[in-house]
């Protein structure tokens, strides 16, 4: 097998599962003989105990049977010997209330006419057609309800016939029926597990190979996703290794590692690319701030001869003939424009190839950005630039002051001599947010947009009739120097134009 990281995860879970899944099977087979052994114990002591139970069981319902036909007869004497000789009147009636009161087990006295033991029989007979009518009888309802089992003595004597029902308590006998069957039950349901112990095994190993399968089929899902991503995420490596910063890898997984893996390789990837767009706008700046030094100096010399020869022929020029000094004058006042033009451009040189270091220190965003709103409203007139919002509390950034501020107002003249291009007469609008660990500072115009927002910053690039085309970039530069970024977002017409400055913030001291 080859050495893959899909190779590898795909052992380690066939590992992780079928190892547990072996050692489940052993600890079962060794739980189950050992239940087996126990079942089979337990039903040989219930098999050999089973005809000691059953006759236990058939001794207490004949000793209970027993029991209630002695107190009825008993009962019957008792109350032979206390009523008196004769036919039965009902001056023994309160005897035998009495008698019923006293004997919680009796539910019914009855006295028939004599030789009636035969009708008493079938009266208890619940398919009886003969249903014989006492001639007295004393009963405790709450004892003849369907609940009770009710066991019927007829006591008879010369006179009359007493019949005495007796209530059993309906749990007293269904104990005992309960428990035979309770016996029973537990004697069939070991007969029945070890007629159905040998299926056991079957369905154990079929749910175990469905288990292994839908595991495998899930597994195999998740690792395609995960090989999937980590196959791109090589590829787009391959990439960037090759010099391709415009790779971007989708992330076709729902874990969060490899997500954030993703998230981040992307942001590697984009930061790596304006890195390198960053060097080579350096690159190339340094190779304009070259040329401008060598084209300042070379311009710069012979303007001085080329005014004072001008200067002279002016002077010298005969007046005695008007249409030659009006020749002269013009000429003259043509080259000293041409002059004034070459000594700005080459001011403008001057500026780009004399860039002074970054002398940076500590400064508090909530002085720095309100004193370049006041400069920038005392160089163009009151109210050019609105400061917007609350400035961020604590916000403090490592820059050259100096450099900073040249850069920011290049940007600020931009956007205010665009905005008269216009004739609108609201002010640039100036805010700073704050994201992550950067200063945003915003600078928006009601122009008439950018046609190109990254050509803008290109050197000698201008759309001004006036302008060098130096000013921009000349601000990125110090942007770029100070580890920070410029991005224009802007259209032609009506649209404007938002300038946003990135700076990286300084840590908040901890208190």
């Amino acid at each position: 097998m080859r050495r893959t990281i899909s190779s590898r995860i795909y052992l380690s879970l066939l590992t992780a599962s079928v190892f547990p899944s072996f050692l489940a099977l052993g600890l079962l087979y060794y739980l189950m003989s050992a239940h087996d052994h126990l079942v089979q114990n337990h039903l040989q002591n219930l098999i050999r105990n089973k005809n000691p139970v059953m006759g236990s069981f058939q001794s207490l319902v004949h000793d209970k049977r027993q029991r209630y036909a002695m107190q009825a007869q008993l009962l019957g004497h008792q109350l032979e010997r206390r009523l008196p000789e004769g036919p039965f009147n009902q001056a023994s009636a309160p005897l035998l209330q009495e008698v019923l009161e006293r004997t919680e087990e009796v539910a019914e006295i009855a006295v028939f006419s004599p030789h009636s033991s035969r009708a008493q029989r079938s009266w208890m007979d619940p398919g009886a057609l003969v249903r014989p009518v006492p001639v007295f009888e004393v009963s405790r309802p709450v004892l003849l309800t369907g609940s009770f089992r009710h066991l019927a003595h007829v006591h008879e004597t010369p006179h009359y016939d007493l019949r005495i029902l007796l209530a059993a308590p309906p749990d007293d006998l269904k104990n005992y029926e309960n428990l035979a069957l309770n016996y029973e039950e537990s004697v069939q349901i070991l007969q029945i597990y070890q007629g159905i112990r040998k299926y056991y095994w079957t369905i154990f190993f079929i749910a175990l190979c469905a288990i292994v399968l839908v595991s495998y089929l899930a597994a195999n899902a998740f690792l395609k996703s995960v090989t999937r991503s980590l196959r791109s995420l090589a590829a787009a490596t391959r990439s960037v290794a090759e010099g391709r910063l415009d790779v971007s890898v989708e992330a076709k997984t729902r874990t969060e590692e490899l997500a954030t893996l993703v998230q981040d390789f992307n942001g590697m990837v984009k930061e790596m690319a304006a890195n390198r767009k960053r060097i080579r706008y350096l690159e190339r700046m340094g190779a304009w701030q070259e040329v401008a030094r060598r084209l300042a100096h070379e311009i710069k010399n012979p303007l001085t001869p080329i005014l004072l020869a001008v200067q002279q022929i002016h002077e010298k020029a005969p007046r005695d003939n008007p249409k030659y000094a009006n020749l002269v004058d013009t000429a003259v006042k043509m080259v000293r424009e041409e002059v004034a033009d070459l000594q700005k451009l080459v001011e403008a040189f001057g500026a780009l190839a004399r860039l002074p270091d970054k002398r940076v220190q500590v400064v508090p965003v909530e002085e720095f950005v309100p004193e370049l709103v006041e400069l920038a409203n005392v160089t163009w007139g009151e109210g050019s630039v609105l400061l917007r919002d609350r400035l961020p509390a604590g916000a403090r950034l490592n820059v050259d002051r100096m450099l900073m501020k040249r850069a920011l107002l290049n940007i600020v003249e931009n956007a205010i001599q665009a905005q008269k291009e216009t004739g609108r007469g609201e002010p640039v609008a100036c805010w700073v947010t704050v994201s992550r660990r950067y200063l945003l500072i915003h600078i928006e115009d009601h122009g008439p947009g950018v046609p190109d927002p990254e050509l803008i910053f290109e050197p000698y690039y201008t759309t001004k009739p006036a302008g060098t085309g130096l000013g921009l970039p000349l601000a990125k530069k110090i942007i770029l120097d100070h580890e920070g970024d410029v991005t224009v977002r802007g259209a032609g017409g009506a649209g404007g134009t938002l300038v946003t400055v990135q700076l990286p913030l300084l840590p908040v001291p901890k208190a």
